[in-house]
């Protein structure tokens, strides 16, 4: 599987959560997502001013809307990556996630089978999986080379 052309797509997933950091690692074994996870959004800023990632997951049920708008804006500043947010409630229209889309973030993914839930294996991660790395063709093919 392959996604923008390229074999590999380096990723951060940031979230306080380790038990949907873990699931989420389990279930992008295999994928193209070569994947870093953070626990939070300063050093989430240091990861991708780093290594250049083309993608940032945030995991907005694990981190305070208000911390996730200033680092949607602070990676714009620093990053030309795609910028993703999940959770249980990630969905347009939704004023607080159209202030983030707003801010910078480019798509939104809501998690499979809510935050408690979570069931990224089999069926439920493939199509996670495919519903990111679409959101991520798409931003590839609207950025400017």
């Amino acid at each position: 599987m392959t996604f923008s052309g390229r074999k590999t797509i380096p990723m951060v997933l940031t979230s306080k959560d380790p038990s949907f950091a873990g699931l989420f690692e389990n279930a992008s074994q295999g994928s193209p997502f070569q994947l870093q996870t953070t626990a939070g959004p300063a050093i989430t800023l240091e990861t991708v001013r780093s290594n250049s990632p083309e993608l940032v997951l945030i995991d907005l049920d694990s981190v305070e809307l208000s911390e996730a708008s200033r680092l949607v804006l602070k990676l714009t500043l620093v990053s030309n990556c795609c910028i993703v947010l999940t959770g249980t409630e990630a969905v347009p229209g939704i004023p607080s996630m159209d202030a983030l889309v707003l801010a910078g973030a480019h798509g939104l993914l809501v998690k499979p089978q809510g935050k408690t839930s979570l069931c990224l294996a089999v069926e439920n991660g493939a199509a996670y999986l495919a519903d990111l790395g679409g959101i991520h063709r798409q931003f590839a093919q609207r950025r400017p080379s």
